[in-house]
């Protein structure tokens, strides 16, 4: 008989889990236990999705939101009434205001959604004014943990005059924060028109509103966005990295993989398989290396 291969989890897409449990954790959260179809074991936070009313035995559909860099897998349950992707009337309540990371006063509104958890929404962003309990369209634009994000006037971004691994310089406006806490510096070309850049992956880069910054597009499937240039790497060429560390990496369904970690100055740090260097590239705690390619700040490396 062949080997038994198990079903590759994929980012992005949805698969079926069961709950075949609950645990506490030290620090007192409570998760349910879930099972995948080739049988892995996962852990899902309760208090995100208390009004999803999931229960232990259920079978539910939940997207795989996130793979990182050391092999964790993170889940999403699909929500019982919204769909990313798909526009619903959202209830408008007030504006306020927030003080952001750049120490900005910034207006944001707020709308709530069925279950009656508030949704904060840049406050430029509204077509017109609104009066409280008013109903808006919008489009839904992601689910995470178990809150929506939000587009009041589907202002997704359009490349259609960019074309991928040219240059671009944009001026950096302002910052403007989508659901209280996802931060976007508004980029703007010498038309004016405007494109956003997540600050998170570029917080190390030392941007700030006024500065002018050169990017690239980068077009990966159905994705795209911008990418500014690293402010020290460049895509070709060889540095030298300073290990920084050892330990593993969890290969999805049950294999750990020894990695190593390097040092990175201007983003989040690097890991490599060990088995993927090849011995003569290390010099003296370093390690000789090609960047290959720079996405959302994380350094792609060629160390054979």
């Amino acid at each position: 008989m062949p080997d038994y291969q198990p079903t590759k989890l994929t980012e992005g897409k949805t698969y079926p889990f069961k709950i075949t449990g609950s645990i506490v954790s030290p620090d007192g959260l409570e998760y349910f236990k879930l099972s995948d179809i080739n049988n892995v074991k996962h852990l899902l936070r309760k208090d995100y999705y208390t009004k999803y009313n999931l229960e232990v035995g259920q079978t539910i559909n939940c997207k795989i939101d996130k793979i990182n860099c050391s092999g964790k897998i993170f889940l999403e349950p699909l929500h019982p009434y919204y769909e990313s992707g798909n526009f619903y009337e959202i209830t408008y309540l007030k504006l306020k205001k927030i003080i952001n990371s750049a120490g900005e006063t910034e207006k944001i509104v707020l709308f709530t959604d069925s279950f009656e958890n508030k949704i904060k929404v840049p406050f430029e962003d509204l077509p017109r004014k609104l009066i409280a309990g008013e109903k808006l369209d919008c489009r839904v634009v992601k689910i995470k943990k178990g809150r929506l994000l939000i587009s009041i006037n589907d202002d997704i971004d359009d490349f259609s005059e960019l074309k991928a691994g040219i240059k671009y310089s944009f001026k950096i406006s302002h910052i403007k924060t989508y659901a209280g806490k996802y931060e976007y510096y508004v980029l703007t070309d010498s038309n004016g028109k405007k494109y956003k850049l997540r600050k998170k992956f570029y917080v190390k880069y030392g941007l700030k509103p006024g500065q002018n910054i050169i990017c690239r597009l980068i077009s990966s499937g159905k994705k795209k966005y911008l990418e500014p240039f690293h402010p020290f790497y460049k895509i070709g060429k060889e540095y030298l990295f300073e290990i920084a560390g050892k330990g593993s990496r969890d290969v999805y369904p049950d294999l750990k993989k020894e990695v190593i970690f390097l040092k990175n100055d201007y983003g989040k740090e690097i890991s490599l398989l060990e088995n993927d260097i090849s011995p003569g590239k290390i010099q003296n705690k370093k390690i000789r290396c090609k960047v290959t390619d720079i996405r959302r700040s994380e350094v792609f490396l060629d160390c054979s």
